[in-house]
């Protein structure tokens, strides 16, 4: 038999051929219906690391799906399940929030109504780490002293923090531009009067 294809409903059926090739009558008509085909992940890029929180999820589409189910799961065999949808109609997860740091695997199978086909390869990525929030001093805070600490709220799984302090938004041109520093402070000094400067 050639190669069938997905999601369709065939039917059959059979005689008997008797010593002079006389054939009998057609035994029942059965049918049967073909497995829907899966879909292929197509981004993130499979095994990405240090990817923004935020992301969008996508997969090829199918021209027999009318729904896609989609699951998302701390680990590789699917388990402790974050996102477990069989309503997606599109293609795609778009702009999903997930924790930051924090190592995903994720699969998608095809639906038909009540049926639901293989599932795609499981692909996997890696959120990066969170941004830290400033603190200390306000945003367009006035009437500094030319000495003061620059701080800033911790962030989970840092183990250091980059400062960069310039007198232009652009932060082009550093007075600043520190790395490995492994508190949530830095003290700077020597400020001149009257300037504005930007972290």
């Amino acid at each position: 038999i050639k190669l069938l294809e997905y999601f369709t409903t065939y039917y059959w059926r059979i005689s008997a051929l008797d010593e002079f090739e006389k054939q009998g009558d057609w035994s029942e008509t059965w049918s049967y219906t073909t497995i829907i085909d899966s879909t292929t992940l197509r981004s993130p890029d499979n095994g990405i690391t240090n990817t923004s929180n935020t992301m969008t999820l996508k997969w090829d589409s199918k021209t027999n799906a009318t729904e896609y189910h989609l699951q998302v799961a701390e680990l590789l065999n699917m388990t402790k399940l974050i996102i477990d949808d069989t309503t997606l109609t599109q293609n795609e997860l778009k702009d999903y929030v997930f924790q930051h740091y924090k190592q995903y695997y994720w699969r998608v199978a095809v639906r038909n109504g009540i049926y639901e086909g293989k599932w795609s390869d499981i692909w996997s990525f890696k959120t990066g780490i969170g941004r830290p929030e400033l603190k200390s001093p306000e945003h367009l805070a006035t009437k500094q002293p030319t000495a003061l600490y620059l701080i800033w709220q911790k962030t989970n799984e840092a183990l250091s923090y980059h400062l960069q302090l310039s007198k232009e938004e652009s932060l082009t041109q550093k007075i600043l531009d520190e790395n490995n520093i492994d508190i949530t402070q830095r003290e700077v000094i020597d400020l001149e009067l009257d300037t504005k400067y930007y972290w």
